[in-house]
């Protein structure tokens, strides 16, 4: 469908090279792209990290298991907060 439009060569090259936002509806789905792309690594990053916090053992203790999931709750929640402003 490309050739059959017939772009013009100069402004398809212009526009490869050269970074532009047309306008602010433009700006604002950029941001939106960008900040959805970060939250889905935040929540694959952090629970990835919560299983490696986890106590080694199967049988450790309760409090241990809560302590991890404790930091691991506040780690995501900064994250994803920060996603969050991000966002918005």
């Amino acid at each position: 469908e490309l050739v059959l439009s017939k772009p013009s060569f100069s402004e398809l090259v212009h526009g490869a090279l050269v970074p532009s936002i047309p306008d602010t509806g433009a700006a604002v789905l950029g941001v939106s792209i960008l900040g959805a792309v970060l939250m889905g690594h935040n929540l694959f990053l952090h629970s990835g990290l919560i299983l490696s916090r986890m106590p080694a053992g199967r049988f450790q203790s309760r409090k241990a298991t809560l302590h991890a999931l404790k930091y691991s709750g506040i780690e995501s929640t900064i994250a994803l907060l920060a996603s969050f402003l991000l966002n918005s």
